[in-house]
């Protein structure tokens, strides 16, 4: 009888634990929702090959996408599909990248990925090694979200940044604030225009920054 007993409560345990771990398992699948709105920030690298990194930014939008790295050329967009565990980006933006340069590390083709709502994944292998990218979902509550670009060089020109429907700012006033200026880097911005000052870049609207993060 006790041997039974035990037999049942050990039995009754593991039952407890695989409902449990299902429990986790489920909370940890979320559907990644490629016909809304989701902005993402972070960092890709490479392994066992040309140990290259950086930082990306990531723009899904109505089954689109716009994708920035911080290496040259590292500007890509187009169409975005998934299907069980991959993810397809459908560069529409591809062009022949100069040998001094190297990849770019864009999203283009198809990732293996997992998303738990706040977190995306992805990786893919490459014909030596492989690449992994990891980002976190930037939330832009009641702010616009950016990305910040360098046209220093140009007359007049300075750092601007770029919204999502392709809108470029010209602040006035970016020095007031402690962020640190890194090309294609994603941001959230309050603003407000200055209709009465005049610009010497002439790429955007002028703007005076309320908040940026």
């Amino acid at each position: 009888m006790t041997v039974r007993r035990h037999l049942f409560s050990l039995i009754f345990l593991i039952s407890i634990g695989t409902i449990s771990c299902k429990d986790d398992t489920e909370e940890l699948l979320v559907s990644l929702n490629l016909t809304g709105s989701l902005s993402f920030s972070g960092t890709f690298k490479t392994i066992n090959s040309e140990n290259l990194s950086g930082a990306i930014s990531l723009s899904i939008s109505n089954g689109y996408y716009e994708c920035f790295t911080t290496l040259p050329f590292g500007h890509g967009a187009g169409k975005v599909e998934k299907n069980n565990a991959t993810i397809n980006f459908i560069d529409t933006l591809f062009f022949p990248i100069p040998a001094i340069y190297g990849p770019s590390y864009v999203l283009s083709g198809e990732y293996y990925y997992d998303f738990n709502g706040k977190n995306l994944k992805m990786w893919r292998e490459k014909n030596v090694g492989s690449v992994e990218y990891n980002l976190a979902v930037i939330d832009c509550e009641n702010s616009y979200h950016g990305i910040l670009k360098n046209l220093t060089g140009l007359d007049g020109c300075g750092w601007i940044i770029q919204l999502r429907d392709s809108t470029m700012l010209e602040p006035i006033n970016l020095d007031d604030f402690d962020i640190e200026l890194i090309e294609n880097k994603s941001v959230c911005i309050q603003f407000q225009e200055r209709n009465d000052l005049g610009s010497y870049c002439m790429v955007g609207k002028i703007v005076e920054l309320t908040f940026i993060e």
